[in-house]
């Protein structure tokens, strides 16, 4: 089951590989065109349409893989879409209330890419809808190709843009780019429109929501939950401190980010399909678990472990002297990343064995302890960097325990496994370190 899972991952992780190249090979070039403050007012801007997007389809997208039924998989979709629409017509109404509220909003909506939110608000849930159809029908090279799709649209827009000096260029970009990801995998679904249209005929609306009211319950505002819990700091430090605080923190988070939504998101949706067709195969389901959690450790280790120690130098030399702080964040970030990488593959075990109530209130805690951590280091400390080093901190404990809670529900003693992992990575830090004093 393992191959199986990593053959499949592999295919959808080929294009975001390749989308992900693009990206970051494009970092050193974004990162001298536009200046801290502009990459935090873009993180600022994608942080809340990536919230509401999350909101948009109710969660019904997830269930998408757990119904046995072609045409009731379908019915989701619909769905999940349709929410998605009236999501991004409430956003647009809100927008343009504060548009004619004041002229200080009217320079936000128009003049620093606000308007656009609806639209990607949109375009995000037909994209993930979309996916979880590809993901249950098998089809990772029509996803891969969309991802590779989107990059290949968005980082030229950015960097002209950017060279234009219109400080929402990223955010426009970003936007174009979905767009075209989006129509890419809905041409590749409504192949016969009239075969949909029967299907949406026959949609119960009300009868589809309460049939998988467990989503929208507990799955939706976990996602939330989590979305909002893991962008504390860039509400806090744009609220606090500055756009260039964010800018400086942002930049690190978003290329450590990329590799592990690369492989998470890849590896953890392959995993939840296979890992709900075998619930009643505990020897092989905690087999596939552990296989999955040594691979993506030893995969992980090394990267993660020389940007701890060595962050500050790679991230100046990388992105150029004026995201010197930068470095810094990235190295406090990166062991918290590390237990994201391992965890959020697995993390999926809650959704296939029932556990979404569960994972919610881990959920919640996360979140009501993240928010305290960041705030302990706002209003006692006053500095950005011990605040997102505490918000760091407690974000690492709770992924740990999650990354090992997983192993657990797949019927597997933790701790043998958590005294080997964790004693190799304290070891590796170790002898970076020591490497880093003899070096420089």
């Amino acid at each position: 089951m393992f191959k199986k899972i990593f053959q499949n991952s592999a295919k959808l992780m080929l294009g975001h590989a390749i989308g992900q190249s693009i990206v970051f090979l494009s970092g050193p070039l974004l990162s001298r065109i536009y200046s801290p403050e502009q990459f935090g007012k873009y993180v600022l801007l994608s942080s809340i349409a990536g919230i509401l997007s999350v909101m948009s389809t109710g969660g019904y997208e997830f269930a998408i893989t757990t119904v046995k039924q072609k045409d009731e998989a379908q019915k989701l979709a619909f769905v999940s879409v349709s929410l998605s629409f009236i999501t991004s017509i409430f956003s647009t109404i809100i927008l343009l209330i504060l548009f004619l509220s004041s002229e200080a909003w009217k320079k936000h909506v128009m003049g620093a890419g606000w308007a656009l939110i609806p639209i990607f608000v949109l375009l995000q849930g037909i994209y993930n809808t979309t996916v979880f159809l590809m993901n249950r029908d098998e089809r990772y090279g029509i996803i891969s190709f969309s991802r590779t799709s989107r990059s290949a649209i968005m980082v030229p827009l950015q960097i002209l843009w950017g060279i234009k000096n219109i400080s929402w260029g990223l955010f426009a970009g970003m936007v174009i780019g979905q767009l075209i990801s989006a129509a890419i995998l809905l041409r590749k679904v409504i192949k016969s429109p009239g075969a949909w249209l029967k299907i949406i005929k026959k949609v119960n609306f009300k009868s589809q929501l309460k049939k998988q009211k467990s989503f929208p319950l507990y799955i939706m505002p976990q996602e939330i939950t989590n979305s909002i819990s893991s962008q504390i700091p860039v509400f806090f430090l744009s609220y606090f401190f500055s756009q260039a605080a964010l800018g400086l923190y942002a930049l690190p988070h978003k290329f450590l980010s990329a590799p592990i939504f690369l492989i998470g998101n890849s590896l953890g949706r392959v995993y939840l399909r296979d890992a709900s067709l075998s619930l009643e195969n505990e020897t092989d389901l905690a087999q596939t678990s552990l296989k999955l959690f040594r691979f993506l450790f030893r995969l992980g280790i090394l990267p993660f472990s020389i940007l701890c120690v060595f962050g500050d130098l790679i991230t100046e030399f990388f992105f150029g002297s004026q995201w010197q702080e930068s470095g810094i964040y990235a190295m406090i970030l990166s062991p918290w990343l590390f237990f994201v990488l391992i965890g959020s593959s697995l993390s999926n075990i809650f959704i296939a064995k029932g556990k979404q109530k569960l994972s919610f209130k881990i959920n919640i805690f996360m979140l009501v302890a993240r928010a305290l951590a960041f705030s302990a280091g706002v209003f006692l400390f006053k500095s950005p960097v011990i605040s997102v080093s505490l918000f760091s901190g407690i974000s690492l404990l709770f992924w740990v325990y999650i990354a090992f809670y997983n192993l657990h529900l797949a019927k597997i003693k933790i701790f043998p496994i958590a005294l080997e992992s964790i004693s190799i990575w304290i070891m590796s830090l170790m002898l970076l370190v020591l490497i880093r004093n003899i070096v420089l």
